[in-house]
């Protein structure tokens, strides 16, 4: 009868590990959704520098294996000059080599809010 208890209370406590790690992640996908929302107005950028990250990945233990990838950039609004890294997973640091065209994203009503998105990502989105 013990074990029996034991592992209903194992399996109730990593349910609720899993409805909250899931509720968490739902909202942090819509917080990002409304904000790429507010990025409606874009500028050119310019891909300066791209590197990769080595180290040990957190989500499989592998080490010595690209980690993430950091993008750096340049762009104006407004006359104003802007030089920004972004770190991405090496997926999406695919998506950006020095010297392709890339644009930056910005909210008109706040411009340092503001994402760096390949050349054919419709802003606002």
């Amino acid at each position: 009868m013990g074990d029996l208890k034991r592992d209903l209370i194992v399996g109730s406590a990593t349910l609720v590990v899993i409805t909250v790690v899931g509720a968490a992640s739902f909202f942090a996908f819509r917080e990002d959704e409304k904000r790429h929302q507010r990025l409606t107005t874009e500028v050119p950028a310019n891909i300066i520098d791209v590197y990769d990250k080595r180290g040990t990945n957190p989500q499989t233990g592998a080490t010595g294996g690209i980690v993430n990838v950091v993008v750096k950039y340049q762009y104006a609004i407004d006359g104003k000059e802007y030089s920004r890294n972004v770190s991405v997973s090496a997926e999406i640091g695919k998506s950006y080599n020095v010297g392709q065209p890339a644009k930056v994203c910005y909210n008109p009503r706040n411009q340092e809010e503001a994402e760096l998105f390949p050349s054919n990502y419709k802003c606002g989105k």
